[in-house]
């Protein structure tokens, strides 16, 4: 009869045991799902891009390589060869930097360029974007 009483308890203690183990899974797989619907894409197709950021020159800067210029809030004007990718929650867009030799004869102040030929990729904050134009004419 002891050993009855024993067994039923270690049966319990297992079972309850078990239970909070189950629970504690699914709270974990729960933080860990959320995690995932968290992260970030990046989107790098002009059809894409122009699904999220819908300007005029989204496929222009996409698809072409070019001269442009992007006026910050700060008063500084970024110059890029196009846009790379653009992340779907459209707060960071990859552009390529023009660098100094692409921005010779250009009369832009406070411009932006690459430090070298091999320095050309940036992220961009897009909130602090007010404009954006072509700085070469065709």
């Amino acid at each position: 009869m002891d050993w009855m009483l024993v067994l039923t308890i270690a049966g319990a203690v297992v079972g309850i045991a078990g239970g909070i183990a189950g629970i504690w899974s699914v709270v974990l797989a729960q933080k860990q799902w959320n995690k995932v619907r968290k992260k970030i894409a990046v989107l790098s197709t002009s059809e894409e891009i122009y699904e999220v950021l819908p300007a005029w020159y989204t496929s222009r800067m996409v698809d072409e390589r070019w001269m442009f210029g992007l006026y910050t809030a700060s008063g500084h004007t970024l110059l890029i060869r196009r846009i790379m990718s653009l992340s779907d929650d459209s707060k960071w867009m990859n552009v390529e930097l023009a660098t100094a030799e692409d921005a010779k004869g250009l009369e832009v102040k406070n411009s932006v360029a690459a430090v070298a030929d091999d320095r050309t990729k940036a992220s961009v904050q897009i909130s602090g974007i007010v404009a954006a134009v072509d700085l070469w004419s065709s």
